[in-house]
């Protein structure tokens, strides 16, 4: 399979893919971590306050853009930062929020209601039923999809515009939820 290079309206160059290389992607991964804590409803154990480090793999392929790369490495990194050292809540468990608290509850397994006010600054809060491993890797894949489509889909020639998306996600070493995702763009 062979690259073209075209010179662009501002002399930079363009990677198209020659058509006989259609169906050929480039891979790239990357694997940050990321602290973050949570609380689950109807759970025991999990429905206590507490935090994981958690892991996550994450795998782009797509095809080059300029600068012969799929995705800028540090725009992967990127993509955990607004979770990094947050509490993570699911919207449904937001009861009330101002500019400086969020109160949230929590429903026990016994249908006891725990609830708890903490800084707004504290908190992330996802549209999600439940902040768990599965539902975190599926946002995260999202994000980076919505990133390479906002950031990158202008830059890649028709018809080119093919992402997929894999991240895996490890609250701890033995327990990993992956969620993968691709798109045309």
């Amino acid at each position: 399979m062979e690259n073209t290079e075209i010179y662009t309206e501002n002399n930079e160059i363009e990677m198209e893919r020659n058509l006989a290389g259609e169906g050929m992607l480039h891979i790239v991964s990357k694997t940050v971590w990321f602290s973050a804590a949570h609380i689950l409803n109807y759970e025991e154990k999990c429905g206590r306050l507490h935090g994981h480090n958690y892991k996550a793999h994450i795998q782009v392929s797509g095809n080059l853009i300029v600068g012969g790369m799929v995705i800028n490495f540090d725009e992967i990194s990127n993509l955990v930062k607004e979770l990094d050292h947050h509490l993570i809540l699911a919207k449904n468990q937001v009861k009330s929020m101002d500019e400086d608290t969020v109160t949230f509850e929590v429903i026990k397994p016994n249908k006891k209601v725990k609830k708890y006010t903490v800084p707004r600054e504290d908190v992330i809060i996802l549209n999600k039923v439940a902040i768990t491993a599965e539902l975190l890797s599926e946002y995260l894949v999202y994000q980076c999809m919505n990133l390479l489509k906002d950031r990158y889909g202008h830059y890649i020639s028709e018809p080119f515009k093919h992402y997929a998306v894999e991240i895996s996600l490890e609250e701890t070493p033995s327990s990993v939820a992956t969620f993968a995702g691709s798109e045309v763009i």
